[in-house]
């Protein structure tokens, strides 16, 4: 959720955009030299909770890739599920976990 208020924030400072124009926004604003533009530390906490979860990181970063490269999973409240689901990386709706 914070990660999604602060794209909208950033996106709100630009007029009209095209979807091109978010990718590369989001790209040189968030995910390059992200550790030392996250002010607030949104993806450093993000990194922190998969880096130090009770479950396999593999296991969760796994199932992030599947997810991101499916579009959709199946819900299925796994504890690598419900994980993901608290680090803000994906959301479940009506039975179907999906990236952000």
């Amino acid at each position: 959720p914070l990660l999604t208020q602060e794209i909208m924030r950033l996106l709100a400072s630009f007029p009209q955009l095209t979807s091109h124009d978010v990718e590369n926004i989001v790209r040189q604003e968030i995910i390059e030299n992200w550790e030392s533009q996250d002010e607030p530390p949104h993806l450093k906490t993000i990194k922190d909770r998969i880096l130090r979860s009770k479950h396999n990181t593999g296991a969760l970063l796994g199932l992030y890739q599947k997810i991101l490269q499916l579009g959709r999973i199946p819900a299925e409240d796994s504890p690598e599920q419900i994980e993901l689901r608290l680090s803000g990386l994906v959301v479940e709706q009506s039975g179907i976990f999906k990236s952000l």
